[in-house]
């Protein structure tokens, strides 16, 4: 089975309520970053949903609509917070704040997971494999002789 495939087949199974902690930790230990990507944007939009629906329950005389509560979720997980709406209520703010917290989580695993992309993609490029090349293992060979060389001279010069 493809990577692809069996990440879509992972995150179908959370999503239709089917958990199978030992292929989520077999995932995780084989690409954290990955892992916690998805868990993240899955958990980010569903936060995004059930915060957009309280919003609007919390604080009715200033969100007019479940749509309009949506839209305050979307803008603030994505942290653009344009400012046109507003909870006034507590419940509304601290609802905020862990809509918030949730879209710079999710703004920093992403990050991290596309930086270590393109590190083990340059990594791989610069490993260079001694055994593909005769004359690299000839040279690494050459390099070992000379450096027992240097020792067995150093050595000499210290009994001296």
């Amino acid at each position: 089975m493809s990577r692809s495939r069996r990440w879509a087949s992972m995150a179908d199974d959370l999503l239709r309520g089917r958990h199978r902690p030992e292929r989520w930790f077999e995932r995780f230990s084989e690409e954290p970053f990955k892992t916690a990507w998805v868990l993240l944007t899955v958990v980010t939009a569903s936060l995004t949903i059930v915060a957009g629906v309280l919003i609007r329950l919390s604080d009715p005389e200033h969100i007019h609509s479940i749509g309009e509560g949506l839209w305050w979720a979307v803008q603030t997980v994505t942290t653009v917070g344009y400012g046109d709406v507003v909870p006034t209520s507590e419940l509304g703010r601290g609802v905020g704040v862990v809509v918030m917290m949730t879209g710079l989580a999710f703004m920093t695993v992403t990050t991290a997971a596309v930086t270590n992309l393109f590190i083990e993609q340059a990594r791989r490029r610069r490993r260079i494999d001694p055994d593909a090349s005769p004359d690299l293992a000839a040279l690494h060979a050459r390099i070992d002789d000379l450096v027992g060389e240097v020792r067995a001279l150093r050595e000499a010069q210290d009994h001296k």
